[in-house]
């Protein structure tokens, strides 16, 4: 019979190291990154969301429920572990943002998830000096196709509108989720028109128009999904208490622009 995630986590909360804060220290521990097996307060948590899933996936330890593999990375892994590893690295005084970036953190990462399926990471632990660089991230873009298609009408301009209306987006949104409670659900649909006006007012062509209207009906069709999952969640929670952006539809995390509609959910 697998553990339950109470059972899961009484057991961790009995070290004193897992009683606080990864990151701040603070004496609230009633969050994780699943990512790094850590324990963290109600404010950090809201920074690793930040950071992107794909960095740091933080789930609530008494508001979620738990898949078997999750509770099985918080066993692999520990705040008195993590710390133990950074300070290998000499990753203290590095800010979060930059700390979880490293090729250290990158490792570390790969090898709780190792460990916790019962496997041996087949690569070797990087030097101190390789582990203490930052891991620059591609932007994301949009789809090559979107972009080809558009350039036809305004080769000179297309592709950098569409990057600027992406960037924007992709902001708002990470501002948006980090802490729904700070915006009202009013705010959403009418900070992303803002965005998008301001690119608005350099398009010349029409049939440019005609596709950026594209990206900007798709665009605001997604944060009205996440203006509804927002105000259902909140009815939830406290004031004080972040948005859980995990229990967005795959995908709606991302802003991922899709003027044609292919990738979104019905």
């Amino acid at each position: 019979m697998q553990p339950t995630s109470e059972l899961v986590f009484a057991q961790l909360k009995s070290k004193n190291s897992n009683t606080r804060c990864f990151d701040c220290d603070t004496k609230e521990s009633d969050w994780c990154s699943v990512s790094h097996g850590i324990f963290l307060c109600l404010k950090c948590a809201g920074k690793h969301r930040g950071f992107g899933v794909h960095i740091s996936f933080v789930k609530s330890v008494t508001m979620d429920t738990w898949q078997f593999k999750h509770l099985q990375m918080m066993k692999a892994g520990g705040n008195e572990e993590l710390h133990e590893f950074f300070d290998f690295y000499e990753l203290g005084n590095y800010a979060p943002e930059d700390k979880y970036r490293t090729k250290a953190a990158y490792y570390y990462r790969e090898m709780i998830k190792t460990v916790s399926e019962g496997r041996v990471l087949d690569r070797e632990k990087p030097s101190i000096d390789e582990g203490k660089i930052i891991v620059e991230e591609q932007k994301r873009v949009m789809p090559q196709k979107v972009i080809e298609k558009a350039a036809e009408k305004d080769p000179q301009n297309i592709k950098a509108l569409i990057g600027d209306a992406f960037e924007y987006t992709k902001d708002l949104g990470r501002n948006i989720k980090e802490k729904v409670s700070d915006v009202s659900i009013a705010d959403v649909e009418n900070k992303a028109k803002e965005a998008f006006s301001k690119i608005e007012s350099k398009v010349d062509s029409w049939n440019f128009k005609e596709k950026f209207n594209s990206v900007k009906t798709k665009t605001e069709g997604v944060y009205n999904k996440i203006a509804a999952k927002a105000k259902k969640a909140m009815k939830k929670i406290t004031e004080e208490q972040d948005f859980d952006d995990s229990k967005l539809v795959e995908g709606e995390d991302e802003l991922m622009l899709d003027p044609q509609g292919k990738n979104g959910k019905k």
